[in-house]
């Protein structure tokens, strides 16, 4: 758990930055943040993948839900806390750059299944 003053440096960023419409969350277990921050951007390329061979939704589905039960057991092997990899900074980065038409590397995948 961070102490003292980066903790209150953290509080202080939250309130300034967060609104009623904009929820902002602050944080100690730092390697779980940066390996699921990371790690989505590998497996948003095979879910582009299945997206350029045409493959469904259904397709791409298990496919995320494997790569979170991977980004998992990686994730906690190298000292991450579970419970970070099954919110938002695991399965909702995931799930939001493996499905989305803005995700540069989901994009790169979608040109690789076209054969690009």
């Amino acid at each position: 758990m961070w102490g003292g003053r980066h903790q209150a440096i953290a509080e202080e960023l939250q309130g300034m930055l967060g609104s009623s419409r904009f929820r902002v969350y602050t944080g100690d277990e730092i390697v779980g943040i940066e390996l699921g921050g990371a790690l989505k951007n590998i497996f948003a390329i095979p879910a582009g993948v299945s997206d350029g061979f045409g493959f469904g939704d259904n397709s791409k589905a298990g496919l995320v839900t494997r790569s979170l039960a991977g980004l998992l057991r990686l994730g906690v092997t190298m000292g991450g806390d579970a419970r970070t990899f099954q919110g938002l900074s695991g399965a909702g980065d995931l799930i939001a750059t493996c499905f989305s038409r803005h995700s540069r590397n989901r994009q790169l995948g979608e040109h690789l299944g076209k054969g690009r």
